[in-house]
């Protein structure tokens, strides 16, 4: 339907935030939307508590979590709308929000994604460590955003105002039109939480769309609302940002970026050794999967191949140069202004 915008909240236990979610969400102006909530089998009383708190909203119960992933694409077999909006049950959203992602990708056919401008909901005036003020990466797969360069966040005071492209968009709030999302193959379920949508992002740019940052939409996130730190988080991080590298780049690229990025996980491996373990311990981890699953990123990188548009070449351009790992914990560069140089 034309200019119809599917909503789709992945629920995960935490009735609390999803109440607060779906309040601010009944004060957007633009009212050409629907809402699809998919469960991802709570393991509280979440089904319970829409069914009686809102029972006119389209409800999925999954028969397991199938993570980030796999649950958004099944909530997309539901979806009615021109346009898809992926939204984090722990965010309070702008009442002007959705209709600025509407008209930003409105402008050009060529524009595929947008995120909005992504604050934290504990302090209003600094950006969110997700998403923030729009989504970049190095050519090693590290990725930061305008506003946060890895735990370092700033304090919004207009500087990323401008509407710009990116790399990526945050999957705590992609706004993306429905029939590229299905053409480009959804999100990787194998992902299943982390990095899936820089991947869906970096295959977006190798298909030659463009990708938008939006400011003057306006979302609040929580964080660490439904995921905590710990081995696991470490593990699917680290794993999923090894298989972006190893999935969508070339052979004759990988040769070339494969050394640089294990030296630089090796370093962060003893880096993290003392102070925090459990990242060190994620970091074997995930790459014990790589190596003992050769067949599988084959199989991932060749599908990559068939839909390739762009060259690594071009890809690269607009990647950040160097690598903002060493920029951040050895040149000590805190300020994403600061990567651009």
């Amino acid at each position: 339907m034309k200019d119809l915008v599917s909503v789709i909240i992945l629920q995960y236990n935490n009735t609390i935030l999803l109440d607060r979610c779906l309040k601010s969400l009944a004060k957007t102006r633009y009212k050409n939307y629907e809402i699809i909530i998919v469960d991802n089998k709570s393991s509280d009383n979440s089904v319970e508590f829409i069914k009686k708190n809102y029972p006119n909203l389209n409800l999925i119960e999954n028969n397991q979590n199938y993570g980030f992933a796999k649950g958004n694409n099944l909530g997309v077999k539901y979806a009615n709308g021109e346009f898809i909006v992926f939204l984090n049950n722990d965010v309070e959203v702008d009442p002007d929000w959705l209709g600025e992602l509407v008209k930003a990708i409105r402008k050009d056919k060529n524009i595929v994604a947008c995120q909005p401008k992504v604050l934290s909901l504990r302090d209003k005036h600094k950006f969110e460590y997700a998403g923030a003020g729009g989504g970049f990466i190095d050519k090693y797969g590290y990725p930061i955003c305008r506003g946060r360069v890895y735990d370092n966040i700033e304090e919004d005071k207009g500087q990323y105002n401008d509407e710009i492209d990116v790399f990526w968009c945050c999957g705590v709030c992609m706004f993306i039109r429905k029939n590229i999302f299905n053409d480009i193959g959804g999100f990787d379920n194998d992902f299943f939480v982390y990095g899936e949508e820089i991947d869906l992002c970096w295959r977006l740019n190798l298909s030659g769309y463009k990708l938008k940052y939006v400011p003057k939409s306006v979302i609040y996130h929580l964080g660490r609302g439904t995921a905590g730190e710990k081995i696991k988080t470490w593990y699917w991080l680290h794993r999923n940002h090894a298989i972006l590298v190893l999935k969508n780049y070339s052979f004759k690229t990988l040769l070339k970026i494969l050394p640089v990025k294990l030296i630089l996980d090796i370093m962060a491996f003893f880096s993290f050794l003392i102070k925090d373990y459990k990242r060190s311990v994620g970091i074997i981890l995930a790459w014990l999967w790589i190596i003992f699953h050769p067949v599988n990123i084959i199989k991932r990188h060749n599908r990559i191949i068939k839909i390739r548009k762009v060259s690594d070449k071009d890809i690269i351009k607009k990647m950040l140069n160097g690598s903002t790992a060493i920029n951040y914990f050895i040149k000590k560069k805190k300020f994403f202004q600061e990567f651009l140089y």
